[in-house]
């Protein structure tokens, strides 16, 4: 991740996985990252993509399904766990 350059978004099959990634992400990494699904209200979507949208979030981990709200993408990756 540490690589990639600009901001960017990394896809979750789960909720569960793209909250606990976020986090793994952000203590790894120590860049800042946001989870972002169906399970949050309007209000935290909302602003997730405003603060990505003004480069205050470097990544998102989302869900596939909510992810189409999303404008700015300068990466995008689909992570899955067999």
């Amino acid at each position: 991740m540490r690589q990639l350059k600009g901001p960017g978004i990394v896809y979750f099959s789960s909720r569960k996985l793209a909250t606990s990634m976020a986090e793994w992400l952000r203590e790894t990494t120590g860049q800042r990252v946001a989870a972002y699904h169906a399970g949050l209200d309007t209000m935290s979507r909302y602003r997730i993509q405003q603060q990505f949208m003004m480069g205050q979030i470097d990544v998102i981990t989302a869900t596939s399904a909510s992810v189409w709200e999303l404008i700015k993408t300068m990466f995008a990756m689909s992570f899955t766990i067999i």
